[in-house]
């Protein structure tokens, strides 16, 4: 019997056996596998030494299994550790026949091939030889219908091929399954001595004859259905089909097939690997540290593929790079020369982390993947001359302010300050600065050293300005540091600068005896669960760092969706709430509108929510304008609702509304007409605020709770109002 080829210099392959009297031997002169560099080993299907696995790495690189009627291997060889060597990326070659055992279809179930029974076999009485008058089941197949990849069955035409096995089926849910031969539309797949009494296995082009595997760790299966198909005999036969006037061929093209099944299958063959990879500015020969919008970049790769033991460049022109974030932003294709693929782009518009990526899959070849990763900055602004415009920004794009920094010596303060320590590797809340390090014994000796405030976000002056043009800033600090919003809003910056040293100085004895505690005892209970913290808000401070880096657009004050509508003539401002289950409308607006005397007070309640709200009660039908349209609308009336109008989520279902953020306008689908949402300046005040006035120094769970406790006081107060009226009237 011949065989074939190589991937590596004496790669150690095993191949099992039905027995010893099937070696395959050096026959007329013809290369086998042992010349071609493997190292084999054989061993018949039951021989009690076999193994694949020992200590936990694989023995061989390719495995043979040419032992169709097995029923149980030898040793601790089973489907099972065949399905593992292939998951380990080995390659393995298999040959079945009308005799198969369970082992083998087994095998082909897990890669995506199912036989047919055992004692069937591919029969087809239009395409036989003429040296099988009876049953049909010596196939001659054409070399049309062999798979449309020279990688995987050569390039040169064969000779018909001389088949007689049992057939095959692939899995239709399996991209990774390979037609390599199939039958005629007239062959099926059937027991030959049984009359056809149900629908075949496998009929006409859906007949497999030899089928392939490349799975995505790119190991490789070839499972042929006839053993004889690697035989001598059909090696060196004649082939004639049993048509009249048909062609003799001297030889069939089984062997020519065989060498290239054998080449590809054990990779020989269709085997690709990334050279150099390369990426600068074009004009540039390094890399950047990192890249700017619209940069015009140049990328390169070389790309090879081994051929007859060597790496040569690889010829192909269906290449493409992307440049991708999340999902590609860039894809083009890579212009060859030579092995080395390169092509020029400009970079899109928008920062973050990116890779140029090359995933490149054809038929026949491993699965090349390359992923260069690369920091792709924004554009410093620095021309304050200019407009944003002219920077090419547009709606939707992130500005990010840095406050410079000032490298000139600090001048000595006027403050009582901080300790001299080393906060160098401690990151503390609201310090920008850092002190140089002194000796331990400095700090009980040493009186404290009054702070300067440089043009940083420590200067008083500066960090009060910016803390009063900023409305959602100053409210938040009203919430959770209300003594430091008492001392801004004074309007004496001396009285801002005192409490705001204090507490800087406050924050910094507290880091002190951390420390210290730190030092006296890290194994203590206390000191350990502090570190645990410590450890715990560093995570949580790179986390945000990455997400800040990259998805900036996140730490950005979302627009409130406000819409401009009219109730019973009037103009209203409608907040477009999806999540609110009902369509409200404050007490103050409904007066304006004049539709309080439409109020069903029978309706009255309590509206929990993000806050609480009495319920005065309800008004079952008005007209709200949008646009053009005049749609009928129920309201729920709150009594100290800050915003004048909500349309909830009745009211969106009931008119089909979709709010379509890409276009940023509210389409009502009962007409087809929109209405664009307002932008920032548009919207009403009660939008920017974060909680009501009076209220900045409580948490949201004391304001909801304060609020429901008015809301049910009210309601006791109405209601015995209410029973005293119906006394007076009885």
């Amino acid at each position: 019997m011949k065989s074939f080829a190589k991937l590596q210099d004496f790669a150690p392959s095993l191949a099992i056996i039905w027995c010893f009297s099937f070696k395959p031997e050096r026959l007329e002169g013809e290369t086998t596998l042992t010349d071609r560099g493997f190292d084999l080993t054989f061993r018949t299907a039951d021989d009690p030494s076999l193994s694949l696995i020992k200590y936990g790495e694989f023995l061989y690189d390719n495995l043979i299994v040419f032992s169709p009627s097995i029923e149980d291997f030898g040793g601790n060889i089973n489907v099972e550790t065949i399905t593992a060597f292939i998951d380990g990326g080995g390659s393995v070659l298999v040959a079945a026949s009308s005799d198969i055992g369970d082992p083998l279809r087994e095998l082909g179930s897990e890669c995506g091939i199912e036989f047919d029974e055992e004692r069937t076999a591919v029969i087809d009485h239009h395409n036989y030889d003429v040296s099988d008058p009876g049953q049909h089941t010596l196939i001659v197949a054409d070399s049309e219908n062999l798979l449309k990849a020279p990688t995987i069955v050569g390039k040169s035409p064969l000779n018909p091929i001389l088949f007689r096995g049992v057939g095959m089926v692939a899995d239709p849910d399996n991209p990774l399954v390979l037609d390599i031969l199939t039958g005629s539309s007239t062959s099926y797949s059937f027991f030959p001595d049984k009359p056809i009494n149900q629908y075949p296995h496998a009929v006409g082009k859906n007949t497999l004859l030899i089928a392939g595997l490349q799975a995505r760790n790119n190991a490789r299966v070839v499972f042929s259905g006839s053993l004889d198909f690697f035989s001598d005999a059909f090696f060196n036969s004649a082939v004639q089909k049993a048509v009249p006037g048909s062609k003799r061929y001297s030889q069939t093209g089984n062997y020519e097939l065989a060498v290239a099944l054998s080449r590809w299958v054990f990779k020989e063959e269709g085997v690709l690997r990334v050279g150099e990879v390369s990426h600068h500015r074009v004009g540039e020969i390094a890399p950047p540290n990192a890249y700017t919008v619209t940069d015009l970049v140049e990328y390169s790769i070389v790309i090879e593929k081994l051929s007859d033991g060597k790496w040569v460049p690889f010829d192909g022109d269906d290449i493409q790079l992307e440049f991708v974030r999340i999902d590609p932003f860039v894809r083009t294709f890579l212009k060859r020369n030579g092995g080395k693929y390169s092509v020029q782009f400009k970079l899109p518009d928008v920062y973050g982390v990116f890779q140029f990526k090359v995933d490149y899959n054809r038929l026949g070849y491993t699965h090349l993947y390359s992923s260069t990763q690369i920091v792709y900055a924004e554009r410093p602004l620095t021309d304050n001359h200019r407009s944003l415009a002219s920077y090419g920004l547009k709606d939707g794009d992130v500005v990010i302010l840095r406050q410079k920094e000032n490298v000139e010596p600090r001048p000595p303060g006027h403050f009582p300050g901080l300790p001299r320590i080393d906060f160098s590797s401690i990151a503390v809340p609201g310090m920008s600065t850092q002190q140089p390090q002194q000796p331990a014994q400095h700090l009980r000796s040493s009186p404290p050293e009054a702070p300067s405030f440089p043009q940083g976000l420590d200067n008083p002056a500066l960090l009060r300005d910016m803390l009063l043009a900023n409305p959602h800033e100053l409210s938040l600090l009203k919430e959770r540091n209300p003594p430091l919003a008492e001392a801004l809003l004074s309007g004496d910056l001396e009285k801002f600068t005192k409490v705001l040293v204090e507490q800087q100085q406050d924050r910094a004895r507290r880091e002190q005896e951390r420390i210290r505690l730190f030092a006296a005892d890290p194994f203590d209970l206390e000191a350990q669960a502090k570190i645990e913290e410590d450890i715990r808000q560093q995570n949580i401070e790179e986390n945000m760092t990455i997400a800040m880096e990259e998805a900036p657009e996140s730490f950005g004050q979302v627009v409130m969706l406000y819409i401009n509508c009219k109730v019973n003539g009037h103009p209203v401002k409608a907040f477009v709430d999806s999540g609110a289950q009902m369509t409200i409308m404050s007490q103050a607006c409904a007066e304006r509108c004049n539709i309080m005397r439409l109020v069903d007070r029978r309706w009255a309640g309590i509206a929990k929510g993000v806050g609480t709200q009495k319920i005065i009660g309800r008004v079952h039908l008005a007209q709200v304008q949008i646009e053009g349209d005049f749609l009928p609308c129920s309201f729920s009336i709150l009594e100290e609702q800050p915003m004048d109008m909500l349309l909830g989520l009745d009211m969106l279902k009931r008119h089909q509304c979709s709010i379509d953020l890409k276009k940023n306008v509210l389409v009502i689908g009962t007409t087809g007409s929109q209405t664009p949402f307002l932008p920032e300046g548009e919207l009403p005040e009660c939008a920017r605020l974060a909680y009501g006035a009076g209220r900045e120094d409580m948490r949201p769970d004391e304001i909801a709770d304060q609020e429901l406790a008015e809301a049910l006081q009210k309601s006791v107060e109405e209601a015995g109002m209410s029973t005293q009226l119906t006394n007076c009237v009885t």
